[in-house]
């Protein structure tokens, strides 16, 4: 009954929001927060940014994450979605019911910065190394969505970034690229299995927020709450795929194709990546010319699809 609830509130406030408008909320969070203009740089039109909760920072980031080991976790049910970010040698975990109420977490692996971030709208699960001009900076919910996309702010120079390209759209560094990192989607029961030396995000297990996730039904069905630039039927929308975006190309891979063909050896540019998809959804993608890890994020087709309009599509026969 809840999710029905908050299923019905976000489609009223969809009838409140259309074509960058902001009626119902007492912030303007692109004129009155970031102060932004036509004046601006950037490289959309801000018209193409949908406001989606009151002010900036509505959804609030993780700033000082704690962490627990796997065997100690008693507050996720094996059938919960987490997040698996393995980045500098450490692996950490994320429950998604965690995730849908902060949508960024600012972390650390080994010493070493990295955010994890969630759309829930896009299914989008993708770390940025958030890195600007050599600095670590900490990113923010700008309270705006673009392509129904999560839209980050940088706490430094307050440009606007996409979640699932990385870059900057509006602001001082339009144009600028975040280094992205995979992270896989998988189930718990399977997580606490594989990351047996995983750290995973403490949360306040009593909290009404973190009980259920509350985008069930958002999932389930063919719906968009916000609209999108461009889209495209080879897919239903919220068919999951694997994207890659490498040295100019971009593929998309639907999920059963990759499970079927794991792994696959793309050759791109001259430089052969293998992407490995598990039975338990754990990913990787790596470049067999230098042993580096290769980006590769998950999300819905139609958020890909989006952004990446001349990607190549690679989905299973039946």
């Amino acid at each position: 009954m809840k999710q029905l609830l908050y299923f019905a509130l976000l489609l009223l406030l969809v009838s409140q929001i259309a074509e960058g408008q902001y009626r119902g909320y007492r912030v303007n969070i692109i004129k009155d927060v970031f102060q932004f203009s036509d004046e601006t740089k950037k490289s959309i039109n801000l018209s193409d940014l949908n406001q989606s909760c009151p002010d900036i920072d509505c959804i609030p980031a993780i700033d000082t994450p704690s962490y627990i080991p796997v065997q100690q976790v008693d507050y996720v049910d094996d059938t919960d979605i987490v997040l698996v970010a393995s980045y500098n040698g450490v692996t950490k975990i994320y429950p998604r019911n965690m995730m849908q109420a902060h949508e960024v977490v600012n972390d650390y692996f080994n010493d070493e910065p990295l955010a994890i971030t969630y759309c829930p709208l896009c299914g989008s699960a993708v770390g940025l190394v958030p890195l600007i001009d050599g600095e670590r900076v900490e990113l923010g919910v700008a309270g705006l969505l673009h392509n129904s996309d999560l839209v980050l702010y940088d706490r430094k120079t307050r440009s606007l970034w996409g979640q699932i390209t990385g870059r900057a759209i509006v602001g001082s560094k339009t144009g600028e690229q975040l280094k992205r990192v995979g992270v896989s989607v998988i189930r718990w029961q399977d997580a606490k299995i594989r990351f047996t030396e995983g750290l995973v995000l403490k949360i306040d297990k009593d909290s009404p927020q973190y009980k259920s996730f509350r985008f069930q039904n958002y999932v389930e069905s063919d719906r968009l709450i916000f609209p999108v630039a461009i889209e495209d039927a080879r897919l239903k929308r919220k068919t999951v795929v694997y994207g890659l975006d490498f040295k100019g190309k971009a593929i998309a891979y639907e999920e059963n194709y990759l499970k079927k063909n794991s792994p696959v050896i793309e050759s791109i540019n001259g430089e052969k990546i293998k992407i490995q998809l598990d039975n338990d959804n754990s990913l990787k993608a790596i470049n067999l010319k230098t042993g580096d890890d290769v980006s590769i994020l998950r999300n819905y087709w139609f958020a890909w699809y989006s952004f990446y309009p001349d990607t190549e599509l690679k989905m299973s026969e039946d």
